[in-house]
């Protein structure tokens, strides 16, 4: 996956965050994701 694609993967990924109305910490442990990474790349973002 390009650094274009991954971009929008995650953009998309952070939309569905948001919308679902949920901790970062409940959408990460349900997501499979570690929330001190989510936390990264929302920075990142």
């Amino acid at each position: 996956m390009s650094k274009t694609e991954l971009r929008k993967e995650w953009e998309r990924r952070f939309a569905v965050f948001r919308a679902c109305g949920q901790t970062q910490a409940k959408w990460c442990a349900a997501n499979g994701l570690k929330i001190h990474k989510f936390k990264v790349l929302v920075k990142e973002n």
